[in-house]
């Protein structure tokens, strides 16, 4: 296999064997670097008997970033009809889905907001309703989290922490006293996460549990 340039040497190896036993072939017709995201990862659109797909290498890590949860995060949304058909997910980083083509002609971000309000409000619905996400740290957790991060980076005082974690502390404690709902959630709803190709509404994933006061 050539060596696309948008490739780094360790994953060609990994992408062969994901072509071979998906497709059958051991290269693309044509590879093309997709800009966007937050991830890190490196995300390519790569050509096949005419179809365009989406591969993406996500070096494994632990936590929240770790591809084989989101794998499965990405496998139930794709079931329930939210996320792009995956055809190849594997523990050390590759997947392969439906390229979904950005419609420029739609209306959708800068024209009719009600129609956008309805689309995405059917894809959540479908989501919430869809089976539970592999388990991660809960919402306030990662709240917390974050405030231990900022604490221990020195970006506030403990004088300027004080009054807000106290605040923080007694509504984590209410909160948790009404046994929140737990549905599979988006996590990260945005225009950039969200494609639409004149037809139907789907979205890239960053998924997690969130309770239904949450949800989005």
């Amino acid at each position: 296999m050539e060596v696309p340039l948008t490739i780094s040497a360790e994953w060609i190896e990994p992408v062969r064997a994901a072509l071979r036993q998906t497709f059958g072939a051991d290269e693309p017709d044509d590879v093309v670097r997709v800009s966007g995201g937050l991830s890190g990862a490196s995300v390519l659109r790569v050509t096949i008997g005419g179809r365009r797909y989406l591969l993406r290498l996500d070096p494994p890590v632990e936590g929240f970033g770790d591809p084989r949860r989101w794998h499965r995060c990405m496998r139930i949304a794709a079931e329930a009809g939210v996320a792009p058909k995956v055809h190849y997910a594997d523990p050390g980083g590759v997947s392969i889905v439906d390229f979904v083509e950005q419609n420029p002609s739609a209306p959708y971000w800068s024209g009719d907001r009600n129609l956008l309000r309805t689309r995405l409000g059917e894809l959540l619905r479908r989501l919430h309703a869809a089976p539970a996400f592999p388990p991660l740290v809960d919402y306030l957790g990662g709240v917390r989290a974050l405030i231990d991060n900022v604490a221990v980076a020195g970006l506030m005082s403990e004088q300027e922490l004080a009054i807000p974690l106290a605040r923080f502390t007694t509504l984590e404690g209410a909160y948790r006293a009404l046994s929140p709902q737990l549905v599979p959630s988006h996590n990260d709803v945005n225009p950039r996460n969200v494609v639409y190709d004149g037809e139907r509404v789907v979205a890239s994933f960053a998924g997690r549990m969130r309770d239904q006061i949450l949800r989005r």
